[in-house]
């Protein structure tokens, strides 16, 4: 009753601008498989993927911005001699925040974790490429330095104690009340 209740003003709306309802398709593909297969971890040329991030206000967003692309320009000569290419995606959070998300694209096989949660048809479909300890070694450097650019702006992150450092990057009143916590639940460290 109470969708039939919100709907019915939809529907005015609607039919006074000439418009028409359409099937719910897209809601029905997501409830019938809300987490599809990660296919998109590899690129289309069967490329390894791998992205950075920094959550920034939106004023340091600008400068959080051209500080990475003064570090990808000065790496420019080593994405090019292994085929390293980036983009980005932004998200904004509400009113305040920026999601800037640097992303990796370069030529590597796929891995383990590739075949365990990609696809099996779709991994069939892209060419595998050889390891590439080079290439995803200027990767890591280039992802560390967008890291560090992201503490000197004082970024948050999702995902924090896997590529970005958490304790370092806390005041003192912070580490002693996460100390104390830690202490109260995990007694053992």
């Amino acid at each position: 009753a109470a969708v039939a209740d919100d709907m019915a003003p939809a529907r005015q709306i609607a039919r006074r601008f000439d418009g028409s309802e359409i099937e719910n398709s897209i809601a029905k593909v997501i409830r019938a498989m809300p987490f599809p297969p990660p296919n998109s971890m590899l690129g289309p040329e069967g490329e390894s993927w791998a992205p950075v991030h920094g959550i920034v206000s939106l004023t340091n967003a600008p400068a959080f911005h051209a500080a990475i692309e003064a570090l990808f320009t000065d790496m420019a000569d080593a994405f090019r001699q292994h085929g390293i290419y980036t983009g980005y995606l932004f998200t904004s959070l509400s009113t305040n925040a920026l999601l800037i998300e640097p992303v990796f694209y370069w030529p590597n096989g796929y891995r383990p974790v590739h075949e365990a949660m990609m696809d099996a048809s779709h991994l069939a479909g892209l060419p595998k490429l050889p390891a590439n300890p080079e290439a995803t070694a200027v990767v890591t450097q280039a992802r560390q330095g967008v890291a560090q650019i992201a503490a000197r702006f004082g970024c948050g992150h999702f995902q924090i104690g896997r590529d970005y450092p958490y304790r370092q990057s806390r005041d003192a009143a912070s580490l002693a009340l996460l100390d104390a916590v830690k202490a109260l639940v995990d007694a053992d460290g």
